[in-house]
C-alpha cells in the first residue's frame, strides 16, 4: 500500500490513546531486563519502543510493508533506540530470527478480531521463534455478537419521530448485511453476548469457533434492531482492550448486522448462527441467521 494511504491509517491508530496505554501497561508488567521481544506487525514501531523503554535487552520490530518499515526505522533512530531495536522487513509467518524470543507483542486485531490473519501469522512465527514458556501479548482474543436496540443512530434513525420527522417507512427496507459503524452512544443490550470465537496465544495457537445455532434468553424488553460484532483482547492479567462499548478515540469500528425490527419481551429467546465460510478477512461475506422464539412460537 502506498505510504500516502498507509500513514493516515497509522495516524488513526496512534490517536487511540487507550489502545496504546493498555499495551504499554501489559508490556511493563511482562518484560524483564534480559528479555528479547518480537513486535510482530510493528507498523510505526510504537510497541517496540514501549518494550525497549521498559528495559528489555533486544527488540525485533517486524513488518511486511517495506514503506512502513522505513518509517519505523526513522522513528527508532530519532528516539535513540537503534542499539536495542532491530527493524526487520519480512513476512513474520515463515521468518526465523537469529535468536529465539522470550515474548511476542502484536496488535493485528481487526474490527471483529480475526480479520488480519493474526492467528495464522502468529502460529507460524511462534513455532519457529518463541522460547518454551514464552508469552504473547495479547494472551487471547474473543469475538462476540450482541443483540441490540439502536438509539437514534445507524438503523435507529428509521423512527416515526426522528427530529420531528417520520422516517419509519424506510425500516422495512433494511437488509441484514454486515456494515461497519462507530457508535456515539452505546445501543441498548437486549440479551447476553454470544461468543463467536476464541483465539488463545502462547506456545501454541488454539482457536475455538462456534458455528452451530446458539440460543440466548432475552433479558430486556425492547425492539431488536440488529446484532453488533465486537472483540475483547486480554493483553495480560487485568489488562483488557475491547471495541464495545466504544470509547473516545477508538480506532476500531464494530460490525453490524441490522435486521427487520422485531419487538421482544423478557423471557423470549433468540437463536443466532454466524458463519464465516472460512473467510475471516472479509466479514461482508459472513452469513447471519437468526430466529426469534416468543412464548414457544417461532417467528423470523
Amino acid at each position: 500500500m502506498p505510504l500516502e494511504r498507509t500513514l493516515p491509517i497509522h495516524q488513526v491508530m496512534l490517536s487511540d490513546r487507550r489502545r496504546l496505554e493498555q499495551y504499554k501497561a501489559a508490556l511493563q508488567a511482562a518484560v524483564q531486563s534480559h528479555h528479547v521481544i518480537a513486535d510482530v506487525g510493528c507498523g510505526t514501531g510504537i510497541l517496540a519502543l514501549f518494550a525497549a523503554s521498559a528495559g528489555v535487552r533486544k527488540v525485533y520490530a517486524i513488518d511486511v510493508d517495506p514503506d512502513i518499515v522505513q518509517i519505523a526505522y526513522q522513528i527508532v533512530l530519532a528516539n535513540g533506540m537503534a542499539d536495542k531495536i532491530t527493524v526487520v522487513h519480512a513476512d513474520a509467518t515463515d521468518l526465523r530470527l537469529r535468536e529465539p524470543v522470550d515474548g511476542i507483542v502484536t496488535e493485528m486485531m481487526g474490527n471483529f478480531g480475526p480479520e488480519e490473519q493474526m492467528e495464522s501469522t502468529l502460529r507460524g512465527f511462534i513455532s519457529q521463534n518463541l522460547k518454551p514458556g514464552g508469552y504473547v501479548i495479547p494472551e487471547s482474543v474473543e469475538t462476540f455478537l450482541h443483540a441490540v436496540e439502536y438509539q437514534d443512530e445507524f438503523t435507529g434513525v428509521w423512527e416515526k419521530n426522528f427530529m420531528g420527522m417520520d422516517l419509519s417507512c424506510v425500516s422495512s427496507k433494511v437488509r441484514s448485511s454486515a456494515a461497519l459503524y462507530f457508535f456515539v452512544h452505546p445501543p441498548k443490550l437486549l440479551a447476553p453476548p454470544i461468543r463467536v470465537s476464541l483465539a488463545l496465544f502462547g506456545e501454541e495457537v488454539r482457536t475455538e469457533e462456534i458455528r452451530n445455532m446458539t440460543s440466548i434468553p432475552v433479558m430486556e424488553a425492547g425492539v431488536l434492531h440488529g446484532f453488533v460484532g465486537s472483540f475483547r483482547a486480554k493483553l495480560s492479567q487485568g489488562v483488557v482492550l475491547s471495541n464495545f462499548p466504544s470509547y473516545p478515540g477508538c480506532n476500531w469500528a464494530t460490525w453490524n448486522w441490522p435486521v427487520s425490527r422485531t419487538p421482544v419481551q423478557r423471557g423470549d429467546s433468540l437463536s443466532i448462527e454466524l458463519n464465516s465460510h472460512g473467510n475471516h478477512p472479509d466479514v461482508t461475506t459472513w452469513h447471519l441467521h437468526w430466529l426469534h422464539i416468543a412464548r414457544q412460537e417461532a417467528t423470523s
